[in-house]
């Protein structure tokens, strides 16, 4: 076996060889040594190591960005949407911006926005159904307050009527009970009501009580008036007509005394009025009682006369 020494060219740079012959026990044998320029491979493993963490840095990128279209996408974009329709609908309750959304998915984001969808779509058909029932509840509520303040009113004089007179009662009386103690009545009853009836005619009767309905409120001009009967009237005496009841009095009787042409324009009616008297005592049924009596003993004095 010859012996030598010898350079080959390979991938990673030069390859050295040594060879010789070697005799154990009687058989030939051959040892090769081999040896390679370390730098060379140094540099070969190096770009190969920099190649593969290029296509590693480059697959995760790419993970990385998918990754995140996915996430935007199936998350963010669905977080954002719920995000805006909520704003929008509570800055300008606009029902429409709660439309279905673009992304669908069986997902529980995807299920939220549906939910939320709709939440806002009922909450929006139920809010107008809401003010719809609350504008017809105000007009029902209106019908109610003018058919009561029909029921309170006479329908001749336009004055307040008995209904009204009995709930100003009770309201009076209330007040007594808290202590306001100043207050009083004026009883007024026309006299020549049947008379005008018989002679001209109730047209003519109706004018009467009206002539006797216009002095009586503007003689008392602080204080309601309401007709309680066909003809009777009742002034709860209040505020200025209070401190000034008997010169009012006077002057309704001075002023129903001026002639008139027409008969039924004459206004003949008997007054009399009571003061609550905390001396006396009683509710505010008594000091109208002691006012009706009065009143019936100036009917009587004008019937004498």
């Amino acid at each position: 076996m010859p012996h030598g020494f010898d350079t080959y060219d390979n991938e990673y740079g030069k390859t050295y060889a040594w060879y010789v012959p070697l005799y154990l026990e009687g058989e030939k044998l051959g040892v090769i040594g081999t040896e390679v320029e370390i730098t060379d491979y140094n540099r070969v493993i190096a770009a190969n190591t920099l190649r593969q963490l290029a296509t590693i840095a480059l697959i995760l990128i790419l993970t990385a960005a998918v990754t995140l279209w996915f996430i935007d996408r199936r998350y963010i974009a669905k977080i954002g949407w719920l995000s805006r329709i909520v704003s929008a609908y509570a800055q300008n309750k606009n029902a429409s911006v709660a439309s279905a959304p673009e992304q669908k998915g069986t997902d529980e984001l995807s299920s939220l926005m549906g939910q939320t969808s709709d939440m806002i779509l009922e909450m929006d058909n139920y809010m107008k159904s809401l003010v719809k029932t609350t504008e017809e509840l105000s007009h029902t509520r209106a019908q109610v307050d003018v058919e009561a303040e029909i029921a309170r009113k006479d329908a001749l004089t336009g004055i307040r009527n008995r209904n009204a007179y009995e709930e100003a009662l009770r309201q009076l009386e209330r007040r007594r009970a808290e202590g306001e103690t100043k207050f009083g009545f004026a009883v007024v009853d026309v006299n020549i009501l049947k008379e005008i009836n018989d002679t001209y005619g109730h047209e003519c009767g109706n004018i009467t009580i009206k002539e006797c309905c216009d002095l009586l409120c503007r003689v008392f001009s602080h204080s309601p008036v309401f007709r309680i009967g066909g003809d009777e009237f009742v002034v709860i005496l209040e505020g200025e007509d209070y401190d000034r009841t008997e010169e009012l009095a006077v002057r309704f009787n001075r002023e129903q005394e001026k002639e008139r042409k027409e008969p039924w324009r004459r206004v003949s009616a008997a007054i009399g009025y009571a003061l609550y008297d905390e001396s006396k005592g009683g509710c505010a049924e008594d000091v109208f009682s002691r006012a009706d009596k009065a009143m019936y003993r100036r009917k009587r004095e004008m019937k004498a006369l």
